[in-house]
């Protein structure tokens, strides 16, 4: 089958944009695509930022835009997005962290609409020929010991799609996960930035006390292993053994009722999606940002914010197994649907030539 649609994109190394690239991979793999790769200098504004330029069938920009928010710059949101409607000029752009002021801001010939969850996945191929640094690091990123000589966070480790996929299977026993990190707010730069860092650490180590005493051996959680996470809340801290990338994938598989809560900038984390695509029970903090499709509140995962609802958001899925099934499977959909990294890609490209 000859490709029907031409896709050229301007090659940026980001974590962030690995599933994009993985979903592009694919489609040409599959004879969907015909693929060309650029490599250019970085943008002087956003430097490594994964902005992701691409234009398609030689006739449409499209922006694809794996930002946690809306941070383009350091300041406020505002600023923001003043900074977004005069830097930004495509026929669409595809926000992950989609917010509706953006397409007030937007150009009359700019549509942005949302992009959809991110997680970090590897493609099946390089897109690029990497430095020799960077080949090391991808190399070692699958063995624990050397990930750990080199300073590797169990976060960067990307690995196929595959990996990360499961059935919306229940065990016997209802197991409950909650695996997670905190930062250090002395690290970011401003009094806000400082603020929001340090109301993310108190939510998730106050959601870890609070299942670790409400629901015991069937819960699993605690904080990956650094300086600041033992000096802030030491006897939380996890075993390596159990956020290492791979076993937490095991450990994901073997619990149907996972947490989330709020990320950087307000965003969706990699670990919801990462619950999507292992067909999860989900309770999390609201999300603040819109993906497409159908995906909602009560359908895919339950909402708190506060202990009390973090509790009974669990309990409700704990004692009803027939809702936890069906959660399961509307979120095995909709990863199939609209996760997985071609699909992903491939809706984004339906929009574009639809529109036209």
């Amino acid at each position: 089958m000859q490709p029907s649609i031409r896709c050229t994109l301007v090659y940026k190394n980001s974590p962030h944009l690995q599933q994009i690239y993985a979903g592009f991979a694919r489609l040409q793999a599959l004879g969907i695509i015909d693929l060309l790769v650029e490599e250019r200098a970085s943008d002087p504004q956003l430097g490594r930022q994964p902005i992701l330029y691409a234009t398609i069938d030689d006739r449409f920009n499209v922006v694809y835009d794996a930002l946690d928010g809306l941070n383009w710059i350091p300041g406020t949101i505002e600023e923001n997005l003043a900074f977004f409607q005069k830097t930004f000029h495509a026929d669409f752009y595809f926000k992950r962290s989609f917010d509706r002021r953006l397409t007030e801001m937007a150009s009359s010939e700019c549509r942005v609409l949302p992009l959809g969850l991110n997680y970090h996945v590897r493609s099946e191929r390089l897109l690029v020929r990497l430095p020799i640094k960077e080949n090391l690091r991808a190399m070692v990123r699958n063995n624990a010991f050397a990930s750990k000589i080199l300073g590797l966070k169990n976060e960067e480790m990307g690995l196929p799609p595959e990996d990360y996929e499961y059935f919306p299977i229940i065990g016997s026993e209802t197991k409950i996960l909650f695996l997670t990190r905190i930062w250090n707010p002395a690290d970011f730069e401003t009094d806000r930035r400082r603020a929001e860092i340090e109301a993310i650490n108190q939510s998730r180590v106050s959601a870890i006390k609070t299942c670790q005493k409400e629901f015991g051996k069937a819960f699993c959680g605690g904080l990956t292993d650094d300086g600041f996470a033992r000096n802030y809340a030491g006897s939380l801290v996890a075993p390596v053994s159990l956020t290492n990338k791979r076993h937490y994938l095991e450990l994901l598989r073997s619990h149907a009722v996972c947490i989330a809560t709020t990320g950087l900038h307000g965003s969706t984390g990699w670990k919801f999606s990462e619950y999507v695509a292992a067909a999860r029970g989900i309770v999390t903090e609201p999300l603040r940002y819109e993906v497409p499709g159908d995906f909602k509140s009560e359908q895919n995962y339950l909402e708190f914010t506060n202990e009390h609802e973090l509790i009974a958001g669990i309990s409700e899925l704990v004692r009803n197994r027939r809702a936890l099934v069906t959660m399961m499977q509307h979120n095995a959909r909709y990863y199939n649907n609209y996760l997985r990294p071609e699909n992903l890609v491939f809706n984004t490209l339906l929009r574009v030539l639809e529109e036209n």
